[in-house]
């Protein structure tokens, strides 16, 4: 389970409705520097991630890590989980389908006792708290299971303006 880099995954994506962007920098040791924005009516969201792009098994992978909010303060910070997000990805030329790890399918694993991966639940939500390995031990073992990796996400290459057009 190698990370990779691919000089594809570098730029905008985006989907059908412009509601959600992903930018993806490349970044050191294999690393991208990830900015994800999210619109709701008039308001936009953005978030700063480390991303890591891994191939396990036939499939491709990234791994989301949030990046530290420096900026907030230290009550917000104490209460802060950082957690591991990880989407199943299939990359073209100009398009992008992206299957975040479902998590109402990985609430029923963990009820049962199938997965043990190190987790937190917090304000209903379910983060993925052990090492990069454990995480990417269990996207492999799931890699072609499409109730695990459901509802993907369409996004397309948004091309840049040449010469500020």
């Amino acid at each position: 389970m190698d990370l990779e880099a691919d000089p594809g995954l570098t730029g905008t994506w985006k989907d059908k409705e412009g509601d959600v962007s992903f930018t993806f920098e490349e970044g050191t040791e294999k690393q991208y520097a990830l900015v994800v924005k999210e619109r709701e009516g008039e308001e936009e969201k953005s978030s700063e991630f480390e991303a890591h792009l891994m191939r396990l098994g036939g499939s491709w992978f990234i791994d989301f890590f949030p990046k530290n909010n420096s900026g907030e303060d230290e009550f917000h910070r104490a209460h802060f989980f950082r957690g591991h997000s990880i989407a199943r990805v299939e990359l073209g030329q100009d398009s992008m389908q992206m299957a975040f790890l479902s998590a109402s399918w990985l609430s029923a694993r963990i009820e049962e006792k199938s997965i043990d991966t190190p987790h937190e639940k917090t304000d209903g939500s379910l983060l993925l708290t052990g090492t990069t390995e454990e995480v990417q031990e269990l996207a492999y073992f799931y890699a072609n299971d499409e109730e695990a990796f459901a509802d993907p996400l369409s996004l397309e290459r948004t091309q840049v303006e040449e010469d500020g057009q």
